[in-house]
């Protein structure tokens, strides 16, 4: 299942039937954009699945982000919405204790936002996208807030943070190697991955 953003839907692809796959839209539109001015779509970014349901956040360009919910495997709409007092959202983790996560990237911060509370900010002016998790540890990606042109060497950055109590624990600025996009935990289960180890860690570290 992925988000298939340049066609703004979600595709699910059946990796044992070549060629067949299921596509689903939650507005009319076909296209997320149509040039760098005309932006018609949502952005479809990040997805979920959880008892069920398959649950899609929308980043809104500026028109404020909002989530999907669709019942799974039918994707069949249920419900859409809108993230209060959002725009740009990233990533979407639905919790055991059923908070929906999400980064607020352009407020660089992480937010709950079923319950609309802010869980950490980082204080300073960064793009937070891309999100992992352990039952003890949160990493958030960061990003320096830059132009387009210079996004491919802007300083990326990963924060820790406590899982219990959502403050800072520590900061790795790792250089000028553009935007965060993604990131996942390697050698243990990732919560905000669907609980699932990352199966290509020893063919990474041979690289």
């Amino acid at each position: 299942i992925c988000t298939n953003t340049g066609r703004n839907c979600v595709t699910v692809i059946d990796l044992t039937r070549p060629g067949l796959f299921h596509e689903a839209r939650i507005s009319d539109e076909r296209w997320d954009r149509l040039s760098l001015e005309v932006l018609p779509g949502e952005h479809l970014n990040s997805l979920f699945v959880k008892d069920s349901h398959l649950y899609v956040l929308a980043h809104g360009f500026n028109r404020g982000s909002k989530v999907a919910v669709l019942d799974y495997p039918s994707l069949e709409i249920e419900s859409v919405i809108p993230v209060e007092n959002c725009t740009g959202a990233h990533n979407i983790w639905i919790s055991s204790e059923d908070q929906w996560i999400i980064c607020d990237s352009n407020n660089g911060s992480l937010r709950d936002m079923k319950n609309d509370r802010t869980l950490w900010r980082s204080g300073r002016r960064m793009y937070t996208r891309g999100l992992a998790a352990t039952d003890s540890y949160v990493l958030v990606g960061g990003s320096e807030m830059s132009e387009r042109a210079s996004r491919a060497t802007s300083i990326s950055e990963v924060w820790v943070l406590d899982r219990h109590t959502w403050k800072a624990l520590d900061c790795h600025v790792l250089g000028p190697y553009g935007g965060v996009h993604e990131v996942r935990i390697l050698d243990d289960v990732d919560e905000a991955h669907h609980g699932r180890p990352f199966k290509g860690l020893s063919r990474l570290l041979e690289r």
